[in-house]
């Protein structure tokens, strides 16, 4: 990861690298059954083209200012499972991991479970 200036203003805006939703990934997905959670997702930015961010998201709570965020830097934010963007897999081109997105701050509304699971 090169950009630390994105890395940085995330961290500043409630989402620090390595960010952990809850202790408990069963007891968080039990309380939050609904909500489209990525334990240990990946960040990557057209901009930079890289991987910018790595943590825990329940996009269905932090998509609204994900997107603001993206926005406001003029960016586009993929998300990405742990495995499709692990550090050995960062160096991958772009367009695959694009691909290997399941969300993006192009998309008008946060994702909810069901989501995850549609064709």
């Amino acid at each position: 990861m090169k950009s630390n200036i994105i890395e940085s203003a995330l961290g500043s805006n409630g989402f620090h690298c390595g960010r952990m939703v809850s202790g408990s990934k069963t007891f968080y997905s039990q309380n939050n059954p609904d909500n489209f959670v990525l334990f240990n997702a990946n960040i990557i930015s057209k901009n930079h083209k890289e991987k910018v961010w790595y943590g825990d998201l329940d996009l269905t709570k932090d998509f609204d200012k994900l997107k603001e965020l993206a926005q406001d830097w003029g960016d586009t934010f993929y998300f990405l499972r742990e495995m499709d963007c692990r550090f050995d897999e960062a160096d991958a081109k772009f367009k695959e991991l694009v691909k290997r997105s399941v969300w993006d701050t192009t998309k008008d509304r946060a994702p909810v479970y069901k989501d995850h699971f549609k064709d």
